[in-house]
Order: structure tokens, then C-alpha cells, then sequence
């Protein structure tokens, strides 16, 4: 019995060493509020006592029972094997003693409680280390408690989950098992079978054959070989039959009553051993023949019954030496008397049927059969009192209930007036025999089962034509009889030119290439003509002449017609394609005509475009120079001057003529000649107004949000020249008597208005200030360009520094927008 420990005990620490309250830590009792989990209990190891009682307290709050803090990994095993807690939150490195990972590896294999590792440590050849031992989870001190309910939690389901898997691995090795062993028993009984099968053909002491009705002979097993004397199997195999008998009209008698009859029993003859020995055999064959009845081989197997038949001349000189032949006979030899009860059976006799002789005395023969039995064996004995030597197959019922075949050979006992007075019956156990043929009927069955259900069309015929075999499948596509057709040759019609196909094809098969496939049309009896492909197979007899012919053919008339249909649609398009490949010639023709004009038409359009672009570039070259020179007298001129009012008013005309020149710069250096990117004309013009107007005691930070803007030459120039006024009028005048300033400029767009704000956190527009109606050079000067030439207007306004505003309109196709923020 497993001992469960007590929430409140802890065999590491004293009472002394918790700094919380004790009644629910100690009776284990979870938090208010909080939802007990199935009762788990979970068991601490953990060498600081703080950290212990911290995690301790967090385990109780979630409704876990803690079975235990310990401080070693030794005081862990104890307290494992002896309160079996659900799960093990370990320290990875205690202090004293085992470390946590032998700990945790020693509890994974004696017991199989899901271990958490606690650790402060997470470098890579310790967590390597720790991963053999297969842990279920790593916390990192200090413990968060929902990464500690989660992990806990999720070592439960996989611990579950383990134990699942590996209750359904060993359920599945159960069964694998458990199957292994009964294939290895079926296994065993097939071998068995098979061995016993081999004794029976290879083992048995009579003489087993299998030959043509030619007398060729096809299978025979090691007891004829040695019954006839011949030195190996190779030697006999080569022999016909028909050169074994003494007398060649006891072969056509025995061909005679196995055709007629199907099968022959007891059939005795003299046969001619290798060294030219005479012996009497006792001749047992079945026929074996296809659906139409037509032989297709002889069973059967032969005993040597020449001492049989000397004992028998034996036993009218002499009756002991009868009975002692009869003793030690091989086949049970049955004597009954004239009412059919048994008066002598030897040793044999009654070891086959399981009893001692004195048990089958007086015994009545039929007691050993069943009804069916009685009738045969009753009509045996009357066809014999008829004078026909005949054997017959018995089906007999052993002492221990079990049924054994056997063959009677019988022979009525009459006395000297001829009046039956009993029979003697030599008995062979032909059990083995009989399982044997049953096993090859079944084998023949399944064979014809599988070939029936083919769709294919499948027959065997001679080199002469004549059908030994057709299947179902053949017989519906010719409209033929099975019945009629085995035995008989079936012209099957061929249009000339496939006739003669035919014969060569089959002519063409030899011994090394015995199967090759042929496609050919026949006609129906309907008069109908149908494509068929046929895989043709020749089976050679030693001498590598045809036996017979194996043929399995599909009808293909459908894929034939749909090929020449193919072919026909395949001229057709040939011709579209040639006809269309012409028309596209002379199409191709004319656009390249087409093409060399207009390569011609565009390089004089090239070289007029090429001329365009340099005169304009040479035109903005120059201006741009003129330009510059007329700056250069300018700040010359200023430089002698010495009056403030003059150096203002020249710096003044010089921002003015520099604007204008940043302008042209622009389009001196741009690819585009129609058009001045605003955006960037804004950033030229505040750093060119920053150096003309350069303050000692005076740092003024400009911020600049600029749409991506393109305008028109015609409206950049009166805009640059406006924006210059304003930016000028700030730097000389916003920020008197201040040591900073802050300037911002933004050019939103919205539709088709384009709007400049300019503000400043200088000392703002004097009080009663009117732009309508200020006489400054500088202000109507700017009013002029926005109203006359960009058809907008300006607003002023006066409110913690000076808010400018420009708006004058531009039609969709002369902007293009984006975004920029600069400083």
C-alpha cells in the first residue's frame, strides 16, 4: 500500500523557517476562491527555504496539495517512494548531495513520477545533460505563478499522454505478438503440409506418372524410376510409354477403357524393364480433360505386383505359404464370405482401419461404409461375377471415426459348380493420393475461375488450329458455343492482307522469344470488321517444336478508329497550318516593311529631339551663368557698401536673383524641363536665405513638411520669388532682441489648391497691423506674384509669432504628390 503524506508535513524544514500563516499551508486546504485540481499532489525539493515556502504557498493558492518540501536529493527519494506524489518540482542544483538531475533520473526509472526542473541556470551543456533524464518542463527562478500553473499543468497532460501511448504500444506488441506467433504456427503447418505433400509424391513407394494421351511422358516420381530399373529420372522421362508394354495391344486396351471410362483401376499388364526384365504391374489411371471433355493428360500411378502374382500361384499349391505372403503383404488383403461378413483380414487390413484382426472377424464389410459405400462395393462384386476385372475407390469409416480412401481390388470366390461362395478384396490406402487430386482440382478451379472472370479474350489452341481452351470472354465476341468449340477448329476470318500478318507473326516465335504481340482486324460473324491486339505465347516442346499456342487478345477498335481519325484531323490542320504560315509571311512581310519606315520616321524624330534638348539645356546654361555674374556684381557692389539701408536693399535683390537662379539650377540639373520639384526648391531657398542672413547671437531652426510638388516654370517662379519675401522678412525681422527661433514650413495639398503655410514663434506683426493696406516694398511685392500671376491670395496672421498663408490654385496633371518630413 502506498503511504500518502500529510500537506502540512515537512520533513526539511522546521515551523521556524514559515513566514506565513499556518492553517491553510499545513492542513493543505486550498486558498478562498481558488478551485482544488483533482486532488495532485506535487512534492518540492528545494534547498533554500524561502524559495520553498514561496512555492509552496503559490501550489496551495492554485488548489495543488504539496506533499513535502526536501531539502537533498536523498531526503527526495525517501519521500517519493513513500507518498507517491503525482509530479516533482526539482531544484537542478541543491546545495548538498545529489544534484537535481540524478535525482530526477533515479526517480524517472524507479518510479515514473513527471519531474520539473527549478533552476537559475540556463546554460546549454547543463540543459543538455538534464534532457536525459527526459524532464517535463523547465520554471526559472524566481517563479511566475501562471508560467508555474502552466507548466505543471502541461506535464500533467504529457505524463497522461505518456501513459497512453505506452499502454497502447504494449496493448500493439500484444497483439503483434500474439499474431507473430500464429503466422509462425500457420507457417509451420504449411511447411508440414508441403513436406507431407513431398513424401507423397516424392516418398511413396508405388510408382506415380503423368503423360499425354501420345504416351509422352510428363512427370514421374523416384519409386518408377527405381520399379523399372532405369539408372536416373532423366533416362525414363525420355521414353515413350507405348515402348513399355510387353504387348502393344495391351496399351490400346488400356487406351480403349480410360477414354471410355475416365479412370481404370487394377488394369494389370507386363512391362519391360531397362535391363529387359518382365514384370506384372498393376496399373491405376484417371484422365484429366478440359471443359469440353477433350483428354488433356493421364494420372496415375503403377505397382509392381509380380511377386503379388507369383504369391498368388503360390497359394493354390500351398495355403500356408498364402497366408504368410498375405501377412506380410504391403496392401491389406479382406476375405468375406458369401453374405458379405468378414473371414479373414491381415495385419495391414486391419491396421488401415484401426483395429486388431480378431476385432474385424465376422464383421460385416458394409459396417465400415456408409450407404453410398454399399451400393458401389455391392456392384463391384456383381460386375466381377460377370467376368470384368475391374477395381473401384471405397470410402471407409475407421475404429476412431475418421475417413479413409482406400482401392479394392475384387475377386469372387466361387466354388466348382460356379456358384459364389465370397470375394477377396487386395486394399490399397489411397488417402494421400485422394488429398492430393482434391488439392490439384482446387488449384484447376481457381485457375478457371480466374481466367473466366478476365475481359480479355483468352484461348489455347494446336499448331492445326484446334481450340483446346476458350474463355467466356472469347466465346461472346465470336458468338460461339464452348461446347461445339473444344476439339474443332474455329476459322476465325482475317482480311487478306492480316492473314498473311497472322502467319508470319506466328511463324516469327522461337524458343528464346516465345511471346510477341500483334495487332490485326477480323471479321465477325455479323460481317462486321473489328481491330484486335493479341499477345501470342508458343509453348515448345524439348525438341523446340509448337505444342500448342496460348493467346489473350483485347479488342481495340474504338483506339484504332480514334487514331485514324487523329491522322485525318492531323492532314487537316497540317494544311490550316501551311496556309495560315503563308498568310503570316506575307503579313510579316508588310509590318516589317512597316517597321523599317517607322524605325527610319523615329531616328529623325530622335536626332530632332536630341537637338531640342541641347539647345535648351544650352539656353538654361546660360542663363544660369548670367545669372551668377549679375549675383557677383551684386555682392561686389555690397561689399563697398557701407550704409546699413544699401547692404539690406542689395542683399535684398541678390535673395530675389538667387531665387530665380535656383530655379534654372534645377532645371539645369533635372531631366524634366516643363516642370520644378517645389519640395526641393524649398529646402535650396531656406539654406540660401540662412547664409545671406547669417546672425552672430542668433540660431534659427527651421522645420520643413513639404508635399512632393511639381509646378509649371511659369508658376515656380512668381511661388520661389513669395516663399523668398516671407523667409527673408522672418530672418530680418521676426526675432529681434531673442537669442532662438523656431521656423515651420508646410505645403498640404488638397485637390487641386495648393496651399504654403510659414509660421514663426517670433515677436509677431505689429498691433493694428494691415497687409491691405502696409505700403512695404517687400509685402506688395509678394501680393503681386500670388494674386496677378498665381491668381491666390496671402493671409497674415498674428498670434504667438507670424502664420503666413498662400493659396493659389493648379490643375491635377501639373502636381504630383507625396509626403516628405525634414528638418
Amino acid at each position: 500500500m502506498v503511504k500518502r503524506a500529510d500537506p502540512g508535513r515537512d520533513s526539511s524544514f522546521s515551523n521556524e523557517d514559515m513566514d506565513f500563516p499556518a492553517s491553510p499551508l499545513l492542513t493543505g486546504a486550498p486558498a478562498p476562491g481558488t478551485h482544488p485540481r483533482s486532488g495532485k499532489s506535487i512534492l518540492i525539493v528545494e534547498d533554500d527555504a524561502v524559495v520553498a515556502n514561496a512555492i509552496k504557498e503559490t501550489l496551495i493558492r492554485l488548489g495543488y496539495r504539496v506533499t513535502g518540501i526536501a531539502k537533498t536529493g536523498e531526503l527526495a527519494l525517501e519521500q517519493v517512494k513513500e507518498f507517491m506524489p503525482d509530479l516533482v518540482l526539482m531544484d537542478i542544483h541543491p546545495a548538498t548531495g545529489m544534484d537535481g538531475i540524478e535525482t530526477a533520473g533515479r526517480i524517472h526509472r524507479l518510479y515514473d513520477v513527471p519531474v520539473i526542473y527549478l533552476t537559475t541556470i540556463t546554460d546549454k551543456p547543463l540543459l543538455y545533460r538534464a534532457d536525459v533524464c527526459e524532464p517535463f518542463g523547465y520554471i526559472v527562478k524566481p517563479c511566475d505563478e501562471r508560467e508555474l500553473q502552466s507548466t505543471i499543468e502541461t506535464a500533467f497532460h504529457k505524463h497522461t499522454h505518456d501513459l497512453q501511448i505506452r499502454e497502447a504500444y504494449h496493448e500493439l506488441e500484444q497483439r503483434i505478438a500474439e499474431r507473430t506467433d500464429e503466422l509462425v504456427r500457420i507457417n509451420r503447418t504449411l511447411a508440414e503440409s508441403e513436406q507431407r505433400f513431398r513424401g507423397l509424391f516424392e516418398g511413396v513407394p508405388i510408382g506415380i506418372y503423368r503423360t499425354t494421351p501420345s504416351g509422352q511422358i510428363l512427370d514421374i516420381n523416384p519409386a518408377l524410376v527405381s520399379l523399372l530399373g532405369y539408372p536416373n529420372r532423366e533416362m525414363l522421362m525420355a521414353v515413350s510409354i507405348p515402348d513399355l508394354y510387353m504387348d502393344p495391344e495391351d496399351r490400346q486396351r488400356w487406351r480403349s477403357r480410360i477414354d471410355r471410362d475416365g479412370t481404370l483401376h487394377g488394369f494389370e499388364v507386363r512391362f519391360r524393364k531397362y535391363d529387359g526384365t518382365i514384370i506384372w504391374v498393376r496399373d491405376t489411371g484417371k484422365t484429366v480433360s478440359d471443359e469440353s471433355g477433350k483428354v488433356l493428360y493421364y494420372n496415375g500411378n503403377i505397382e509392381d505386383i509380380t511377386e503379388r502374382n507369383q504369391a498368388v500361384e503360390a497359394l493354390r499349391t500351398s495355403e500356408e505359404k498364402y497366408r504368410q505372403l498375405v501377412d506380410l503383404a504391403r496392401e491389406g488383403i479382406w476375405a468375406i464370405d458369401a453374405g458379405g461378413f468378414t473371414t479373414y483380414v491381415n495385419p495391414k487390413m486391419a491396421e488401415m482401419l484401426g483395429y486388431t484382426v480378431e476385432e474385424m472377424r465376422e464383421r460385416h464389410l458394409y459396417s465400415f461404409m456408409d450407404d453410398e459405400g454399399k451400393t458401389i462395393a455391392a456392384d463391384t462384386i456383381e460386375r466381377r461375377l460377370q467376368g470384368i476385372t475391374e477395381g473401384h475407390d471405397f470410402e471407409f469409416i475407421t475404429k476412431g471415426g475418421k475417413r479413409i480412401y482406400v482401392y479394392l481390388a475384387i475377386t469372387p470366390i466361387t466354388d466348382e459348380k460356379g456358384v459364389y461362395s465370397g470375394a477377396l478384396a487386395v486394399v490399397s490406402d489411397i488417402t494421400t493420393q485422394k488429398q492430393a487430386e482434391e488439392a490439384l482440382r482446387a488449384s484447376e478451379q481457381r485457375y478457371r475461375d480466374v481466367v473466366e472472370d478476365q475481359t480479355e479474350f483468352i484461348c489455347r489452341f494446336l499448331p492445326d488450329g484446334t481450340l483446346t481452351f476458350i474463355n467466356e470472354a472469347y466465346c461472346n465476341c465470336f458468338r460461339l458455343n464452348r461446347d461445339e468449340c473444344i476439339g474443332n477448329k474455329h476459322p476465325v476470318v482475317f482480311p487478306p492482307d492480316d492473314a498473311q500478318k497472322m502467319k508470319r507473326h506466328l511463324a516469327a516465335l522461337t524458343p528464346e522469344n516465345p511471346v510477341a504481340w500483334i495487332s490485326h482486324r477480323i471479321v465477325l460473324p455479323s460481317g462486321k470488321i473489328r481491330w484486335q491486339r493479341w499477345s501470342d505465347r508458343a509453348i515448345f516442346d524439348k525438341n523446340g517444336g509448337v505444342i500448342e499456342y496460348q493467346s489473350v487478345g483485347r479488342d481495340i477498335t474504338r483506339q484504332k478508329e480514334a487514331e485514324i481519325q487523329l491522322k485525318k484531323y492531323k492532314g487537316t490542320l497540317e494544311q490550316r497550318v501551311q496556309d495560315r504560315t503563308s498568310e503570316l509571311s506575307m503579313t510579316n512581310l508588310k509590318l516589317e516593311k512597316e517597321i523599317e519606315d517607322r524605325k527610319k520616321i523615329q531616328k529623325k524624330l530622335t536626332i530632332s529631339s536630341n537637338e531640342k534638348d541641347l539647345l535648351l539645356r544650352e539656353v538654361h546654361h546660360r542663363v544660369k551663368n548670367n545669372l551668377q555674374l549679375i549675383i557677383g556684381l551684386i555682392d561686389l557692389t555690397k561689399t563697398r557698401a557701407h550704409e546699413p539701408i544699401v547692404i539690406s536693399t542689395l542683399t535684398d535683390i541678390m535673395a530675389k536673383v538667387q531665387t530665380m537662379g535656383l530655379v534654372h539650377t534645377q532645371l539645369y540639373e533635372s531631366k524634366r524641363f516643363d516642370k520644378i520639384n517645389m519640395r526641393r526648391q524649398v529646402h535650396d531657398l531656406v539654406e540660401m536665405i540662412a547664409g545671406f542672413y547669417d546672425h552672430d547671437h542668433l540660431e534659427v531652426t527651421t522645420h520643413i513638411d513639404c508635399a512632393e510638388i511639381y509646378l509649371p516654370v511659369d508658376k515656380a517662379i512668381p511661388c520661389a520669388l513669395a516663399l523668398n519675401e516671407i523667409i527673408s522678412n522672418i530672418h530680418k525681422h521676426a526675432f529681434k532682441g531673442k537669442r532662438s527661433g523656431l521656423v515651420e514650413i508646410s505645403s498640404p495639398v488638397k485637390g487641386d489648391l495648393i496651399r504654403f503655410v510659414i509660421r514663426d514663434n517670433g515677436v509677431g506683426l505689429p498691433s493694428g497691423f494691415d497687409i491691405e493696406k502696409s505700403n512695404r516694398l517687400g509685402l506688395r511685392l509678394m501680393r503681386t506674384l500670388v494674386e496677378q500671376q498665381l491668381h491666390g491670395n496671402v493671409t497674415l496672421t498674428s498670434k504667438a509669432g507670424t502664420e503666413v498663408v498662400i493659396e493659389f490654385p493648379i490643375r491635377p496633371e501639373e502636381s504630383e504628390d507625396g509626403s516628405c518630413t525634414d528638418s
